[in-house]
């Protein structure tokens, strides 16, 4: 039996809440959980399975040598892997719309710009002369960065700054310091360039009367510049499964000293810094999984769910953070009539609530964990 299966929440393991108000809604909780558990477990093995398998081979790529490429075809970039090498030590990779991002970030090129013209033909070719103009022309001769790339493919595009690490090792220490806590893995998220596993304490718990939850932690990571890593505090409101992610006790900036163009040169400290983090991620899931920190998150909650809120303000501070459509989506689940999926109230409670039935609803992994990280921030804003 591998460490991850003896992680995962089984219904066996799930210990029924100490406080019942009511014994019909305390087993609807139940009954919930143990589906969410069941449904969601096998995105967490995808998650330990990609971080496992899905190694990121590192190059130093030196910026005016670099020949992008648009057309018919999807975007690729080429480069020598060697500096004044011969011609056909040369390789040629698909650019992952991450990559991408990174790309014109650096050239300065807008996001929107790079979006009217990536989905067509003339506007990738576009887009490659535009790329192979600025690069050869903005950044001087000895300019380098770092690439990161599974298979064929290049995920990130990246400071020669940019601090490595191993995510196997961090992951390992991860599931260890969960199993010394009693915390069970429940659910992963694994996209091509960020990952997250969520481990809950097997308990229902009842911060507000009514309002069956669970908590635990969720780690999020991204090897290709998709953010820090970061180990927070994580809530699921069990009626109907909304998620919030509260408060970043743990965040990892990559951020180094510069990388020549010999990667081995750095290989001693890409391992003494992913023994650091792996050593940081046991103590912090040791000093988070505690029930002084779980009752100060029931304590947020309490809050969030007193009072009322003014609802123009509201809007004005969603359209901030929010697109329109999005903004419109979370002011009409707010608004309804609806005491299931959102808790009743004109609180800070129900907003955030309306935010994480909005995140529910994502098809993107990414966008749903944002939404989650703002549901959060929304609940903890009433402390």
């Amino acid at each position: 039996m591998t460490r991850l299966s003896r992680l995962v929440a089984t219904a066996q393991n799930i210990r029924r809440p100490p406080i019942a108000t009511d014994a019909g809604d305390r087993n609807l909780a139940l009954r919930k959980l143990e589906e969410y558990v069941q449904t969601k477990v096998s995105s967490a093995n995808a998650v330990v399975e990609q971080v496992m398998t899905q190694v990121p081979q590192d190059r130093i790529v030196p910026a005016p040598l670099l020949h992008f490429i648009g057309g018919d075809g999807p975007l690729e970039v080429g480069f020598p892997l060697k500096s004044g090498g011969p011609k056909e030590d040369y390789r040629s990779e698909l650019i992952h719309l991450n990559a991408l991002h990174q790309i014109s970030e650096r050239a300065d090129i807008p996001r929107a710009y790079v979006e009217s013209l990536r989905g067509e033909p003339w506007g990738r070719a576009l887009l490659a002369e535009n790329l192979n103009t600025l690069f050869r022309n903005r950044f001087a001769h000895d300019a380098r960065f770092l690439t990161r790339s599974v298979g064929e493919e290049m995920r990130g595009f990246l400071s020669n700054r940019y601090r490595r690490m191993d995510s196997r090792p961090i992951l390992d220490s991860l599931l260890g310091a969960l199993n010394k806590t009693g915390a069970v893995i429940s659910e992963g998220y694994a996209g091509d360039v960020r990952v997250c596993l969520k481990a809950i304490l097997p308990h229902i718990v009842e911060p507000v009367p009514g309002e069956y939850m669970v908590f635990g932690i969720c780690w999020t990571n991204s090897d290709y510049g998709k953010g820090a890593m970061e180990i927070d505090l994580f809530g699921l409101r069990l009626v109907c499964i909304n998620g919030l992610i509260a408060s970043t006790d743990m965040r990892k900036v990559h951020l180094g000293a510069r990388l020549n163009d010999d990667l081995e040169y750095s290989d001693r400290t890409y391992h003494l810094d992913t023994q650091t983090v792996a050593s940081a991620v046991r103590d912090q899931v040791a000093g988070l999984l505690t029930p002084a920190k779980v009752d100060e998150l029931a304590e947020r909650i309490r809050k969030s769910a007193e009072g009322t809120i003014d609802p123009k303000q509201t809007v004005r501070s969603l359209r901030a953070t929010l697109s329109k459509t999005d903004t419109e989506a979370v002011v009409s689940a707010f608004n309804s009539p609806d005491v299931v999926n959102l808790p009743p109230g004109n609180t800070r409670w129900r907003l955030s609530n309306a935010i994480s039935f909005l995140a529910g609803q994502q098809e993107d992994g990414d966008r749903a964990l944002d939404l989650q990280r703002l549901a959060g921030e929304v609940m903890a804003d009433a402390a």
